[in-house]
């Protein structure tokens, strides 16, 4: 179908996130140019582009996958104007122009919806749900070449006109190493004309003016991490023999000034793993962590911790549990520690968990079961009885 009065002098050129006008205006002039059958679309990062890093020596190698579809054609009018023939219809495309705003009561003296669209500026949301409507359409299978280092792709269709290309390769890990990892998400549909030429207004749109060129900006986004390798060490004792279980915590900042009580203040960081191999997750918006995340994190067999996910360019500090409760602290040189606790108290605190735990905290048994199991000394039971003494 015909329509008149469209693209006057005007490129059909837009993309989804942006609004798109195509305005009719009137001159004596010679005929616009619609032999252009190339649509230009530039990235900010060629990788938006690849499902692989972009390999500058072969820009052909591991494009995403894209498909189009030719919503209309360009016909001229003879003079500067230029005429839409849509080429599609349907429920789809009928729930597209409904979705960008086309009714009885918008209309005005178009002939039909395609003389509406070449007429109207839709804001980006239209655009957004006029494509969203379309977007199925597109079935037909197209691989545009690569240039500039693979940030600019040009598309050749067979005509001029108004085209639907869409990226089917959705969200993609272009990279992943031990210290780097990179998503890009799906590319949005594109939207867009060939160019047209021979015609001097450009086309003002809801973010802007966009020239006559049938060139486009590519939309879309990507999750980038930064982060180091593993980071492994082991925990002996004086004897050099391997400590299992030794538990440890881990701060982001240098924290090795700080007192006990300064240290207790401080957040410890929360990894997921057990038995010596550890990752840091990612934490939730709110702040907090994944579930089964935690902040203990304790020796294997060997004696070894291994920590993955830690950011580069970034102190850490790693704090054996007890320096974290208060029990010993460090000094220098060398970081030198002591206990801040007597000994006494320590055997008292565990003595008064072991009556607890076994002996339901009833001394007394524990006494019985003293006596009933070891063989005492003389001098051994004459200390018992002292003691006992000076309890009454």
């Amino acid at each position: 179908m015909k329509l008149r009065k469209l693209f006057a002098g005007v490129a059909a050129a837009a993309t989804l996130l942006g609004g798109m006008a195509f305005g009719a205006t009137t001159a004596n002039a010679a005929e616009a140019n619609i032999s252009s059958t190339t649509i230009t679309v530039n990235a900010t990062d060629a990788n938006q582009f690849y499902t692989k890093p972009v390999d500058t020596a072969d820009l052909q190698a591991n494009l995403r996958m894209f498909k189009y579809v030719e919503l209309a054609k360009y016909v001229s009018d003879g003079n500067t104007g230029v005429e839409l023939e849509g080429l599609v219809s349907g429920g789809a495309v009928d729930a597209a122009f409904a979705a960008a705003g086309y009714n009885d009561q918008t209309k005005g003296d178009s002939l039909n919806e395609w003389a509406w669209l070449g007429n109207t500026t839709l804001t980006a949301a239209q655009t957004t749900a006029f494509v969203n409507a379309l977007k199925d359409l597109a079935v037909t299978d197209i691989t545009p070449t690569a240039s500039n280092g693979g940030k600019t792709q040009t598309f050749t269709f067979a005509e001029g006109g108004l085209y639907l290309i869409v990226d089917q390769s959705g969200k993609l890990v272009v990279e992943d190493n031990d210290t780097h990892k990179l998503v890009w998400n799906g590319n949005a549909p594109i939207l867009a004309g060939t160019a047209i030429t021979g015609a001097a207004p450009s086309v003002n749109n809801a973010t802007g003016v966009l020239a006559a060129a049938g060139v486009v900006d590519l939309k879309s986004s990507k999750e980038e991490t930064t982060k180091a390798g593993a980071v492994t060490w082991q925990k002996v004792d004086k004897n050099a023999a391997a400590l299992t279980g030794a538990e440890f915590q881990v701060y982001e900042g240098d924290v090795s000034g700080l007192s006990a009580d300064e240290l207790k203040a401080k957040t410890p960081l929360k990894f997921n793993g057990s038995n010596g191999a550890y990752s840091l997750p990612t934490a939730n918006a709110d702040g907090t962590y994944p579930e089964g995340a935690t902040d203990t994190l304790q020796s294997n067999a060997e004696g070894k911790y291994t920590l993955n996910g830690l950011k580069l360019n970034t102190t850490y500090t790693v704090i054996k549990k007890c320096i974290a409760k208060g029990a010993i602290e460090r000094s220098e040189p060398n970081f030198m520690c002591h206990a801040l606790i007597a000994k006494e108290v320590v055997q008292e605190a565990e003595a008064e968990e072991l009556i607890g735990k076994l002996f339901d905290g009833s001394p007394d048994k524990l006494f019985a079961a003293l006596l009933d199991n070891q063989k005492l000394s003389k001098e051994q039971i004459e200390n018992l009885r002292r003691m006992v003494a000076e309890l009454e």
